[in-house]
C-alpha cells in the first residue's frame, strides 16, 4: 500500500501518479502531492504550451490533453518533471519582458525615413529638428540645398572639422536631387565653426614653417656672437665698452 503522506513512491501503483510525465518514468524521485500554489503555476505553464503553434506535435501533448482542470488528493509529480513542465512560463515571462524592452528601446530610438523616391527625412542635417526658435525670434523653418556651391561647402566643412557623423550621411550625396534639408542658421553656424578651425590650422602651419623659424634662428646667432665679444673681448681682456658700442655691434650682426 501507498503511504498516507505527501510522498507517494512511484512504483507504488500501476499507473503513474505524476500527471506531468513526458518521457521515461523515473523510479529514483518521489512523487510530490499538488497544493494550490503547484498547481497554479502547473495550470499557468499548460495554458501557454497550448498557446504555441503545433503544440500537439511538442513531447508535452499528452501531458496537456489528459491534465485535469483542478488538482485532486492524489494528484502528484515529480521534483523534475514539474520544473521541465512550468520551465515554460518562466521562459515566456523573460521573452516578454526582453520583447516589451526592446520594442521600448525602438521607440525611442530616431530612425531616418525617407519616401519612396529616395528624399531624405524632413529634418535639418545639423540640428535633426523640423523647426527651431530662438529666443526673440519667429519659428524657423526649413530650406532646401539649391545650389551645389552650399553642398561643396557643407561637405568641405565637415571634412575640416573631421566631422565623421556628417561625412557618413553627405558623403557622397546629391543634396539637389536628394532635396537635403536644414535651416539657414544651423548651416551658417556650422560653416562659422568650420572656417574658426581652418584659421587656427593655417596658424599653426605659418608658426612652424621653415620661413617663421629664420628670424628667430637669425636673433639666436646674433646672441651667440655678442656673448662672444664680451667673453672674449670685455671679460678676458679687461676692455671697458659703453652699452652704445654694443647696441651698433648687435645691429650690425643683425643686419647681415
Amino acid at each position: 500500500m501507498a503511504s498516507n503522506n505527501n510522498n507517494i513512491n512511484q512504483t507504488s501503483s500501476t499507473e503513474p501518479p505524476c500527471v506531468l510525465h513526458a518521457g521515461p518514468l523515473i523510479v529514483s524521485e518521489e512523487i510530490k502531492l499538488f497544493d494550490t500554489e503547484s498547481w497554479t503555476r502547473v495550470r499557468k505553464a499548460f495554458h501557454i504550451r497550448k498557446s504555441k503553434p503545433n503544440w500537439n506535435l511538442s513531447k508535452y501533448s499528452a501531458v496537456c490533453s489528459c491534465l485535469p482542470d483542478s488538482f485532486s488528493c492524489v494528484d502528484g509529480y515529480h521534483t523534475t518533471c514539474y520544473k521541465n513542465f512550468t520551465a515554460i512560463s518562466e521562459s515566456f515571462q523573460l521573452h516578454k519582458s526582453l520583447s516589451t524592452s526592446s520594442l521600448l528601446l525602438r521607440s525611442l530610438v530616431d530612425h531616418p525615413v525617407t519616401d519612396p523616391g529616395g528624399k531624405f527625412p524632413h529634418t535639418c542635417i545639423f540640428c535633426g529638428r523640423a523647426q527651431i526658435q530662438r529666443r526673440g525670434q519667429l519659428p524657423e523653418l526649413l530650406g532646401c540645398c539649391d545650389n551645389h556651391e552650399a553642398e561643396e561647402n557643407i561637405k568641405q566643412a565637415a571634412q575640416v572639422l573631421h566631422d565623421q557623423e556628417m561625412m557618413a550621411k553627405v558623403g557622397s550625396v546629391d543634396f539637389i536631387a536628394r532635396q537635403v534639408r536644414y535651416h539657414h542658421s544651423c548651416r551658417k553656424q556650422y560653416i562659422n565653426k568650420s572656417d574658426r578651425k581652418r584659421k587656427i590650422v593655417k596658424t599653426e602651419c605659418a608658426i612652424n614653417s621653415p620661413e617663421s623659424m629664420q628670424p628667430q634662428k637669425n636673433k639666436d646667432h646674433v646672441f651667440n656672437k655678442i656673448k662672444e665679444h664680451i667673453d672674449s673681448h670685455i671679460i678676458m681682456q679687461e676692455n671697458p665698452e659703453i652699452l652704445t658700442s654694443l647696441y651698433e655691434l648687435y645691429r650690425t650682426c643683425l643686419s647681415k
